[in-house]
């Protein structure tokens, strides 16, 4: 069965990170039959509050609506992210790349061919009103798979594997994990650095003990540590 406007809108919505919150508010913007429409959307991201529009249009009356892109915010810095044919940066690698981190993603060219680089903002440079955005592409030569053997990283329990590791810091996560130091093995947080063509390792003064297999970031450790330490105290 042919899928409607709404079902594609609202898998995207849940595509890209925004969950099934905005489900009735996007059916009621729809049936109000504008040109264009726009959604609010709110929340909390390893425990920083979020704010985003989320903006929709369509190109006449016949046509379908069409998730265009979506402006977000976070403390004082802002940016805005497109969407193009219901793909683009997530939520969450929106987020992370407001904090500073750099992403991995699959992008459209002109011809619509497809093509893969690194994306990370310019959090001290403004193109309008929007950050400066720095694109890394694959002939810049940074090859995280082959600095994560030179640094004989290791994903950071036995539920992981390199692959999910992978994957984490190319979402641009601060993701945890251990890193031999002379023999032994030491936790750490790591993020991937495409303009030094390296991967930035901070020292972990927390051993982790629960890692998300989604984000894995500093504050989703911090937040079950403090969780499960609550619920010990109660008993």
């Amino acid at each position: 069965m042919e899928k409607t406007n709404y079902e594609f809108l609202f898998d995207q919505l849940k595509f890209l990170g925004f969950g099934e919150n905005l489900k009735t508010s996007l059916a009621e913007a729809m049936e109000n039959n504008q040109s264009s429409f726009e959604l609010y959307f709110a929340a909390d991201i390893d425990g920083e509050p979020v704010h985003a529009i989320l903006y929709f249009s369509k190109t006449d009356a016949m046509a379908n609506f069409y998730f265009s892109g979506y402006q977000l915010a976070m403390d004082n810095k802002l940016h805005h992210f497109r969407i193009y044919k219901g793909k683009g940066v997530t939520l969450k690698e929106g987020f992370n790349m407001l904090c500073g981190r750099a992403v991995f993603k699959q992008l459209t060219g002109k011809k619509e061919q497809k093509y893969y680089a690194w994306l990370q903002l310019d959090l001290n440079s403004k193109e309008g009103e929007c950050f400066k955005m720095n694109t890394y592409y694959e002939n810049y030569s940074f090859d995280m798979s082959k600095l994560l053997d030179q640094l004989m990283i290791e994903p950071p329990s036995p539920n992981w594997d390199r692959a999910m590791l992978l994957r984490s810091l190319e979402r641009g996560n601060l993701q945890a994990a251990l890193i031999k130091e002379n023999g032994k093995l030491k936790n750490v947080m790591i993020e991937a650095n495409p303009v030094e063509k390296t991967i930035t390792i901070r020292e972990n003064i927390l051993q982790p003990e629960i890692f998300h297999r989604e984000t894995d970031d500093i504050e989703n450790v911090l937040k079950n540590k403090n969780i499960r330490q609550k619920k010990l105290k109660e008993l």
